[in-house]
């Protein structure tokens, strides 16, 4: 349907330069081409909108997610100890000192090609 309408445009260009001396044919030509040009770009950019509301969707999520303070601020100052007169300031975190475990429970993968 593309190359009909295009063909079609020509024809028309051609006999109205043909019947009209006076108008230049490039000037006609290069105002075709940039219609008919302009007009598949306009339609291929149109195509990219669905995915557009989804890249603005996504990203609003990381940034509310990024801009959420955390709960630990390693910059606050700590509260007193019984034997401090002065709370402690800016004081680093060290990882060190923090112990913890992680425990995986019923937890499994494997490959859709591979299914056992």
């Amino acid at each position: 349907m593309t190359n009909v309408l295009f063909g079609a445009l020509y024809y028309a260009s051609a006999r109205l330069v043909y019947h009209h001396p006076k108008l230049q044919g490039e000037k006609i030509w290069l105002c075709l081409f940039s219609m008919m040009f302009g007009a598949f770009a306009t339609g291929q950019a149109t195509a990219f909108g669905p995915d557009s509301n989804k890249a603005v969707s996504a990203a609003e999520k990381i940034f509310k997610i990024t801009e959420t303070p955390s709960e630990i601020d390693p910059m606050e100052e700590l509260p007193k100890t019984y034997f401090e007169t002065e709370p402690k300031k800016n004081v680093p975190i060290i990882p060190e000192e923090f112990r913890g475990e992680i425990e995986f429970r019923d937890v499994w993968f494997r490959y859709p090609t591979r299914r056992n």
